[in-house]
């Protein structure tokens, strides 16, 4: 087990070449990623999923404006809000 230091201990210090290093192999190992044809298929998939969640539930609250909006225009276009509320 790797001593990852403890109260009285600092932490072992990451030095620019071990940083470099990690960066090289997150960036290779996002590369062949990108290249594998079956993870591109399933981000697509997934960003497809949330783009269209996202638009009908947008479709569905414009939808709701206008139904709302039409009722209160014919309420107020036949007087009936005011003999509703009022009289």
């Amino acid at each position: 087990m790797a001593d990852r230091g403890s109260a009285s201990s600092p932490p072992p210090r990451v030095i620019s070449i071990d940083a470099d290093e990690i960066a090289e192999r997150i960036v290779q190992k996002l590369i062949e990623k990108a290249a594998d044809e079956a993870a591109v298929e399933k981000i697509v998939e997934v960003w497809g999923k949330v783009l269209d969640q996202h638009l009908g539930r947008g479709l569905r609250r414009l939808l709701w404006l206008v139904i709302t909006g039409l009722c209160v225009y014919i309420g107020i276009k036949f007087d009936l809000l005011t003999k509703t509320f009022f009289g």
